[in-house]
């Protein structure tokens, strides 16, 4: 995979600032990460995890990376397999039947984890898998960024790349106005780059998105209530 170094090597290239003479290398790879950040947002990662459920107890809390639930299986091991259905825990039927999930995302920093519903009463050694949405997070908090790996797909990192570019061009425009040299027209120039960089990052950000397959995750498929089953 690779690694927060070698993409912030590449954007040097691009910037041709491979000495870091101009830019700092963290603050690349700080515009690295939110870039990324900004890509989850259009192209967020399918996880699947399992939970190993406390008799009794009807939520739990939920990874880190949690963006939206696909699909809730309970219990696991059954065979055709068992799904909850979404539905708000303050709705009235939600705690009278056993097939209902809920999730409260946590949208807040520093980060809270995001709290898990669910109608049924569990049993000790029960568990919930759950496929879901997931941010791409580097962790570059934790791992030296020399071999930090994303988990951005290898034919998408060219979005992060120009993303960088630009945020290195805004860093610039707003170097030249805290002091400006009236004898030149530099300020308009930094702002020229500023949007040839943005309009560069966006148009490669919308192809990816037209280039998605028409497919996706669906979740589990129910009929409804007025469809015969033989």
């Amino acid at each position: 995979m690779t690694t927060i170094t070698q993409l912030v090597d590449r954007i040097q290239l691009m910037l041709n600032d491979t000495a870091a003479a101009v830019w700092a290398q963290t603050d690349i790879e700080e515009w690295v990460i939110d870039g990324i950040r900004e890509y989850s947002i259009h192209f967020p990662r399918t996880r699947t995890t399992s939970f190993e459920l406390v008799a009794g107890d009807h939520s739990f809390n939920l990874p880190e990376d949690f963006m939206a639930a696909l699909q809730v299986e309970y219990p696991t091991g059954e065979t055709p397999p068992q799904y909850l259905r979404r539905l708000a825990r303050t709705h009235p039927q939600f705690w009278l039947f056993d097939d209902f999930y809920d999730v409260e995302p946590a949208n807040a920093n520093p980060a809270s984890d995001s709290v898990f519903y669910m109608s049924a009463s569990p049993t000790a050694g029960e568990e919930l898998e759950l496929t879901y949405s997931a941010y791409h997070i580097p962790v570059a908090n934790t791992v030296p960024p020399s071999i930090a790996p994303i988990t951005v797909a290898i034919y998408h990192e060219h979005i992060i790349e120009q993303y960088a570019v630009w945020q290195a061009h805004v860093e610039r425009l707003a170097t030249e106005v805290q002091s400006p040299d009236t004898t030149i027209r530099l300020i308009q120039q930094y702002k020229l780059a500023v949007q040839a960089t943005e309009a560069s990052y966006r148009e490669s950000l919308r192809e990816a998105m037209a280039a998605q397959s028409a497919g996706g995750w669906t979740g589990p498929w129910r009929v409804d209530g007025n469809d015969r089953i033989y």
